[in-house]
């Protein structure tokens, strides 16, 4: 049972109800007692199924748990090992006797007696499961669970010695063990690991880019634009990832019955119905022209924007004094320059005309005054000027790739020559069969049914491609907060995101939402006389405000000032831009009133703009105004297009390429559909014997094959001797206990598989009819014989899952052991029974003077069968006490046995129809001549071959029945010229 307890691991105890499951056998742990162990492992479960793993490999590696006889407690070391030492010859007396320190009357808890079962008993059952769950085992040759059982029986006696030695022990233990902690054995692994693989791939991303990639694509492919939810009509296959299902077949029951093998050969090609008809008329020519096109184009722009603009503040200052003195000052200068040129050369006549013109103006002009009084007056002025530059710079970058792969086909029907109007009818081509029922004799036959026969085939052919379709991006469209106007859910925010998540690394990045603009403006004006007379006010018209590109002023204000005023009167500023007005008023002191400054909204001003000042009764000024600019909404739609193109010309790109990928395995997958019939139908049987394995065996190929993948130090693959050894068993057993070359199998109609996948299995295709068949097929009807001297041993492990008898050594001899050169024949479906003795064409034969004609030698179908010294192949001794004791007689037993079976040879299959006696001769009459071993050879060599030679032969299979023909579809059309397509095989003997 050890062999193949991983695979059929608590079969029985598989189908117990719960109280049959408490009664009939060992529960690993008590329900609601649960050791620390058992609770932090549960706790793991539900958050980190690795890290319980990881946990459970180290408590299996630490001193706690029970891995050897000396991992338990020194007081039960003595009557354990008693214990598995002495299974056979079991004494309840002696084990008891074993356990000395059960006679102790401890008071302590720590050595009291039933505490120390207690503890050692929840280390079993922990490390049990721990095994389990892991399959990683510290000591192989050390099972912890026949130990849990000693334990209990020995609990048992400590509680009621009396009535446990009573008991019979080997029943007593031989009761399955059952872990039921359902926290931990109910675990959807394939769930936990998917889950955490995310998990960690997206932790990953985080730490990698340091962005949120797959929240943002998310956001864009997660609202389902094209997909429906809700529709009721919507049929989709469950492709949930589930556990295996542990149940078992409820039971296998072989039956015996004659085993009957059909099997087929090509006879001949036929023309089917008609495919096509080509009209061609008397001195027409027609042509048939194809064309394949494929194109690629790419196409990158980029624009970016430089501007110059100066912005100068003047101030002036003047003072007074007793004397004044003033000097002007102003300098002219105008310079023009201009010129033209012409030249031409034309003809062999070295003919020039040149024009030349050139005009060169300077104007200077200098003026100087200069006055002093008696009155001293100066005026500074000063002027500040601040120069900002923004370059306009506009690059187009255009790459253009183009793949053009052109394909021509041309088809030329000329009719140029004909006398008369002629058509093509192509045919389509038929595949003609002959068949034949062949018996192998009785058997153990199992049969069963396997559904959906190709969909593990196909899983495995999709793994191949790999890539996985790209999602649609579905980018939202969300109102305002007005509900008047709609935007994609695409924010300028995102903008690094976008680059590094979508790779728009050529993005062009929008600036602030809101940016301020500051002009600052001073001027000293003075006092000049008589200028505080009257209204005091004075006009500045000469500066500009340029708002960014992109942008529109909404509000003005001005955010720093400092005002010289009349100390006698108050003073004011006003500035205005296109009617948008800020002032600043700053009156006297005296009248109790302060500075007021306010701030107007503007009509949404661009480009450059011209600044208004109207000031009263200022003597100076120095202040900053200050434009309150946002982006325009226009520019952020402008933006969110760009973003939306661009994630839309990713996914295209991703989808056209997916596509071509597609395609490409498509055809690549096609051309292994549609290989060589032969391989074809092996790939069907291979399949349908997956399906029988897994049914019959109950496993499922999860286990360890002897083979690792990485070993240090070099990281190459290499065998684990000893799994390699274990698996081998296994592999030997179900590969010999089974006649897989004579696996009969039937294919049902595609309306018995699952309803979802109708659409997909209607529309798969390959040339060979009865692969196309498989693809296509919903069930499957598998019959299997069993190998002849194999039949205990099959039922056997029907019975109790265990293989070679329950003995766990293959035999090397014997009706259980099959020679690797039988093996080797029977996978080159050689099935023949190599026979005694040999045959020949005796030409020195004549029948006697009594046959029809009178001594005519051996006809061509017609051999003797010769032994070494007897032949007694067909005859027998006669039976003790009979007159003719001692003379050998012709059995008819043996006769009929062979009459209609295969005879083979020189490798040519015959049917044997009738084995006579003549001549004290045995004969065998062929259902025809003998032949060339290749019809295609000329002249005859059946001289050469077959006369007075011996030859070895060997028997086959039984023809039962009359064989037939059928008719096998193909996809191959012929244009009819002849009346009849040519023959198939093709033979060389009409050319003799």
């Amino acid at each position: 049972m050890a062999t193949l307890d991983q695979f059929e691991i608590e079969r029985k105890a598989g189908y117990f109800t719960d109280n049959e499951t408490k009664r009939l056998s060992f529960l690993s742990h008590e329900e609601g007692n649960h050791s620390q162990n058992i609770k932090k492992w549960c706790k793991l479960a539900s958050s980190s199924y690795e890290k319980m793993i990881n946990d459970m490999r180290t408590y299996l590696e630490s001193e706690t748990a029970i891995t050897s006889i000396n991992s338990l407690p020194v007081e039960l070391q003595s009557c354990i090992n008693y214990a598995i030492n002495n299974e056979e010859n079991f004494s309840a007396k002696e084990f008891f006797n074993q356990a000395k320190f059960l006679k102790e009357n401890c008071e302590s808890n720590e050595h009291n007696p039933q505490n120390i079962i207690n503890s050692a008993l929840s280390e079993c059952a922990d490390t049990s499961i721990a095994i389990w769950r892991t399959g990683y085992f510290v000591n192989k040759r050390f099972d912890e669970k026949k130990v849990f059982k000693y334990l209990t029986f020995l609990l048992a006696g400590f509680e009621n010695k009396d009535v446990i030695t009573k008991i019979n022990f080997n029943k007593f233990i031989d009761r399955p063990f059952v872990l039921n902690v359902q926290c931990i054995t109910e675990i959807d692994t394939c769930k936990t690991r998917r889950i955490e693989t995310s998990n960690e791939e997206t932790s990953t991303n985080q730490s990698e880019h340091n962005c949120d990639c797959d929240e943002l694509k998310e956001k864009h492919t997660n609202c389902n634009c094209d997909e429906s939810t809700t529709d009721p009509c919507d049929c989709k296959c469950d492709d949930e990832c589930i556990d295996q299902d542990p149940c078992c077949a409820i039971k296998i029951e072989p039956h015996v019955a004659e085993l009957f093998v059909v099997k087929d050969k090509l006879s001949c090609y036929k023309p089917g119905e008609i495919s096509f008809i080509q009209n061609v008329m008397k001195g027409e020519t027609r042509v048939r022209k194809h064309r394949h096109l494929q194109r690629e184009e790419s196409y990158s722009e980029t624009e970016e924007e430089n501007n110059n603009y100066t912005e100068r503040n003047t101030q002036i200052d003047e003072r007074s004094s007793l004397s004044s003195q003033i000097e002007k000052s102003r300098d002219t200068d105008l310079s023009i320059d201009a010129g033209a040129s012409y030249s031409s050369r034309a003809g062999g006549k070295k003919t020039y005309k040149n024009l030349s013109a050139s005009l060169d103006v300077s104007y200077n002009q200098s003026k100087k005054d200069a006055q002093k009084i008696a009155k001293d007056q100066s005026k500074t002025v000063i002027t500040n000027a601040i120069e900002q530059i923004q370059k306009n710079l506009r690059t187009l970058n255009s790459n253009r790739q183009i793949n053009e792969i052109e394909e021509k086909n041309k088809h030329t029907f000329d009719g140029t020559d004909f006398d008369d109007n002629e058509n093509g009818i192509y045919h389509f081509v038929n595949l003609e069969k002959e068949a034949q029922v062949y018996s192998y004799g009785m058997r153990q036959m199992i049969e069963l049914y396997a559904p959906d026969p190709s969909a593990r085939l196909k899983s495995l052919l999709a793994k191949d491609f790999g890539l996985e379709k790209p999602k649609k991006p579905c980018i939202k469209i969300i109102k305002d907060e007005k509900g008047t106007n709609e935007r994609f859910d695409i924010e300028p925010k995102d903008y690094l995101k976008y680059v590094k998540c979508f790779g728009f690394t050529d993005l062009k990045k929008l600036g602030k939402s809101e940016q301020i603009i500051n002009v600052k403006a001073s001027q000293n004006l003075g006092d000049p006389e008589g200028k505080w007379e009257g209204s005091g006010m004075i006009l500045r018209d000469d500066l500009t405000v340029n708002i960014p590109e992109g942008y529109e002023a909404t509000e003005m204000f001005i955010s720093s000032s400092d005002i010289s005023y009349n100390e006698f009167l108050y003073a004011s500023i006003t500035i205005s831009v296109q009617g948008g007005s800020c002032y600043y008023i700053k009156k006297q002191k005296a009248t109790g009133t302060s500075d007021s400054r306010t701030a107007h909204l503007l009509p949404n001003l661009e480009g450059s703009q011209q600044i208004n000042f109207q000031t009263l009764q200022v003597t100076s000024y120095s202040f900053t105004i200050s434009f309150r600019c946002k982006l325009k909404s226009d520019k952020i739609d402008e933006w969110r297009l760009d973003v939306y193109n661009r994630i839309m010309d990713k996914y295209n790109k991703e989808l056209e390429d997916y596509n071509k990928a597609f395609e490409e395995f498509q055809r690549t997958k096609q051309n292994k559909l549609n290989q060589n019939s032969f391989m074809l139908s092996e790939t069907i049987k291979e399949q349908l014997k997956h399906s029988a394995l897994e049914y019959i065996t109950c496993q499922f190929f999860d286990s360890k094959n002897g083979m690792r993948n990485k070993v240090k130090p070099c990281g190459l693959p290499q065998m684990d001797i000893r799994k390699t050894e274990a698996f081998a068993k296994k592999v030997r057993f179900f590969e010999q206990a089974f006649e897989w070359k004579f696996m009969s199998y039937m294919l049902y109609p595609y309306f018995w598989a699952n309803k979802c996948s109708w659409e997909d299995k209607l529309s798969e295709e390959a040339q060979n009819g009865l692969f196309q068949k498989f693809l296509q097929a919903g069930y499957a009807r598998i019959s299997l014989a069993i190998r002849p001297g194999y039949e205990s041993l099959v039922n056997h492990f029907l019975s109790t899952g265990d293989i070679w008898g329950g003995s766990g050594v293959p035999p090397l001899s014997g009706p259980n052991f099959l020679p690797i050169h039988e093996e080797i024949k029977e996978s080159k479906d050689n099935f023949n029974a190599d026979r005694d003795g040999h045959l020949i064409w005796d030409s020195n034969f004549t029948f006697s003077s009594t046959s029809t004609p009178p001594n005519r030698p051996l006809n061509r179908n017609e051999i003797l069968v010769k032994g070494d010294g007897k032949d007694d192949y067909y005859t027998l001794d006669n039976v003790i006490g009979s007159p003719t004791y001692g003379q050998l007689i012709f059995d008819s037993y043996k006769v009929v046995k062979d009459i209609n079976r295969e005879i083979i040879i020189d490798c040519i299959v015959y049917r044997i129809i009738d084995i006579i006696e003549e001549n004290g001769e045995v004969m065998i009459v062929l259902n025809r001549n003998l032949e060339h071993k290749d019809p295609t050879l000329c002249p005859d060599d059946f001289d050469n071959r077959y006369k007075d030679k011996n030859i070895l032969w060997s028997t086959g299979a039984k023809f039962e029945g009359a064989p037939w023909k059928f008719i096998e579809p193909t996809s191959l059309t012929w244009l009819k010229e002849e009346d009849c397509l040519p023959f198939y095989s093709v033979n060389c003997k009409e050319n003799c």
